[in-house]
Formats: structure tokens, C-alpha cells, sequence
């Protein structure tokens, strides 16, 4: 049916993607992903794998399959500057896509470091490219290393410092690094009165993100504040519309009068709602649980497990240090990733 549908109508991409969907034989899935996948490669189109990616889902017949045949191209393209089976040169830049394409699936296979050597590559070969640095961040992020992901995500900011959408992920990565001042200092750019007005704004998701931060710092005092402001902004769009309720049927746009009934039914179930809710009672459970804990700690701190109070003072002594240590090598291995 869809090799009929594909000589009818040669220019549909729905009929080239969907038999990759169903297709069990191996030869038809690799012969339907060269027809479909080659092209967006040569063009270098950045969300090929967003579209591609359920067939590499864990425990999807063809996630094996699909890395067996994206290597196959960039060993291809490596040694004969051609896909597999063709002799037609590419252009250079059909490389660097074609490593994207694999270092993204070795992400979604749990590889970060065969994820990481591709991109490196694709960065030694074009280093102006700044999608590149953003997948970077984002392997970073999916393996859990927040302050390498905020790093790269700033250094892809850095290339476009006049793209909004930049400016929000790379404050996005530094909150979630913890780096707050650095978060503000960001998104500041952006704002009027460097970003004092991000309340008035109704700016929830930099809340909740800020809020977050403070919670897994400690800081439960600024995390409650900031997820109140949440909860008063729903409030405030929950009282907002009473003004429409005259205006609706006096006008008769009846049809946005209904929705903006249905809106209210479903506001508190809101993902920013729920959110900030979950945070506040999340919050108030560790400001409780707090004195409990410093008991317990205090407790231990003087029962000192049989040591002396000069022992104790050295081995304290001997723990910061180490973390210092491992601070510092930390550091300089960023550093140097950087670099390279």
C-alpha cells in the first residue's frame, strides 16, 4: 500500500516515515530508513532523531538495528565520503550530521561516552556549528552532570547572544546547577529593570526552577517564597476572570465564554500548579523533618565514635581537604573538556 502511496505522491514524508512504525523485516526497515533519513542528513536538519527516536525506544525491536545502520553510514562516509552502496560524494557537513544522528542514539541508549566522542568530533569539524554545543549540554544533562551541561549550554548561548530561546535554556541548565546568581544574572539580559520584574511578569517556570534550587540547597525559607508566587499567580488568574463573565454574554462571544469555563475547571490541575503545590508540602515536610535530622547529627558529633576531640578536628580537617581536592580536579577536568 505505502510503495503505491510513495510513487503517487513522491514528495510525502508521511508516507516514507510511517512504514518504519510497523516494518518487522530487517532488509524493508533499513531499505525505509535510507529513503527516509538520508536526505534530512545531507540537509542537516537537527530534529531528525526527535522524529526517529521511538523506533530506538528501550525494548523497540529495531533499536539494534537502527545503530547498526547509522554506523554503517558513518564509517561509510568516513572511509569513501558516500553512503553505503552509493558512489555519489557527499558534501562534508553530511559527516558531522550523520555523527549527530549516532551520538544522539547512544544517548538514548545510556553511551555517554560514545555520545561525547562523536559530538567532539562533529565540533573538531565544524566548531561554529552551535547546535552541536547544545547537544553536547544535553548528553551532559541526560548522564546527570548539571554543572557540565550549564557549562556548554553558556557556551552555546554565548555564539547568539541575541536568541531568546538560548537565554532561557542556558538559565534553565544554570538553575539547575544550582548556579543562581548566574541564572538571574542570564535572564536579566532579557528583562527590564534586570529582572525585578519577573513576578510581575508571572514568569512560573524561572519560579519553580529557582524554587527547586533553593530546596535541594537548603535554602527552604526562599523555596517556599518562590513557590507561593506560584500558587498566587493561579489565584490571581482564577479571580481575573470574573471580569469576563459580564463582558462574555454582553458581547455574546459565547464560543470563548465556554472555554474560558472549561479553562477554570481544569486550572488547578494545571503542571505548574501541581508542581508548585508538591513543592510547598515537600518543603514544609524537610522544615519539619530539619530538627529531627540536626539532633541526630548533633548526637552523632558528640558521641564521636570513640575519638578524641583533637582526633575528631583531624579527621574533619583530613575530609575537607579531599573534597577540596576533588572540587579542584573536578574543575580542571570541565576545563579542559572545554578546551578541547
Amino acid at each position: 500500500l505505502y510503495s503505491k502511496l510513495q510513487k503517487a505522491y513522491p514528495k510525502s514524508q508521511a508516507c516514507m516515515r510511517l512504514p518504519l512504525d510497523f516494518t518487522r523485516s530487517p532488509p524493508a526497515f533499513a531499505a525505509a530508513l535510507d529513503a527516509y533519513a538520508r536526505s534530512y542528513v545531507r540537509k542537516g536538519v537537527p530534529s531528525l532523531f526527535a522524529d526517529l527516536k521511538p523506533l530506538c525506544a528501550e525494548g523497540a525491536w529495531s533499536r539494534v538495528l537502527f545503530g547498526e545502520i547509522v554506523e554503517g553510514w558513518v564509517g561509510a562516509l568516513e572511509a569513501t565520503g558516500a553512503f553505503p552502496d552509493t558512489c555519489e560524494k557527499e558534501p562534508p557537513s553530511t559527516l558531522m550530521w550523520a555523527r549527530v544522528l549516532l551520538a544522539q542514539y547512544y544517548d538514548s541508549c545510556g553511551d555517554t561516552a560514545a555520545a561525547l566522542s562523536q559530538l567532539d568530533m562533529a565540533i573538531g569539524h565544524t566548531p561554529t556549528c552551535l547546535d552541536l554545543y547544545l547537544f553536547k549540554a544535553r548528553v551532559y544533562k541526560h548522564a546527570g552532570h548539571a554543572s557540565a551541561a550549564a557549562r556548554w549550554m553558556e557556551e552555546a548561548r554565548k555564539m547568539d547572544l541575541a536568541d531568546r530561546y538560548l537565554n532561557t535554556k542556558a538559565t534553565r541548565y544554570l538553575l539547575r546547577a544550582d548556579c543562581v546568581p548566574e541564572a538571574e544574572a542570564t535572564i536579566a539580559l532579557f528583562t527590564k529593570d534586570g529582572g525585578s520584574t519577573l513576578h510581575e511578569m508571572q514568569c512560573v517556570w524561572f519560579e519553580l526552577e529557582l524554587a527547586a534550587s533553593y530546596l535541594r540547597t537548603g535554602d527552604y525559607g526562599r523555596a517556599l517564597k518562590n513557590f507561593a508566587h506560584v500558587e498566587q499567580h493561579f489565584a490571581d488568574i482564577g479571580e481575573d476572570q470574573f471580569d469576563f463573565h459580564t463582558y462574555c454574554v454582553r458581547k455574546m462571544t459565547l464560543r470563548e465564554y465556554v472555554k474560558m469555563v472549561r479553562f477554570e475547571d481544569t486550572l488547578h490541575g494545571h503542571a505548574f500548579y501541581v508542581t508548585a503545590a508538591c513543592g510547598i508540602v515537600d518543603t514544609y515536610l524537610r522544615i519539619v523533618a530539619k530538627p529531627a535530622r540536626d539532633a541526630a547529627a548533633a548526637a552523632a558529633e558528640e558521641a564521636g565514635g570513640g575519638l578524641s576531640v583533637q582526633e575528631r578536628k583531624k579527621a574533619e580537617s583530613k575530609r575537607r581537604k579531599a573534597e577540596a581536592k576533588a572540587k579542584a580536579e573536578a574543575e580542571a577536568q570541565a576545563k579542559r573538556d572545554a578546551d578541547a
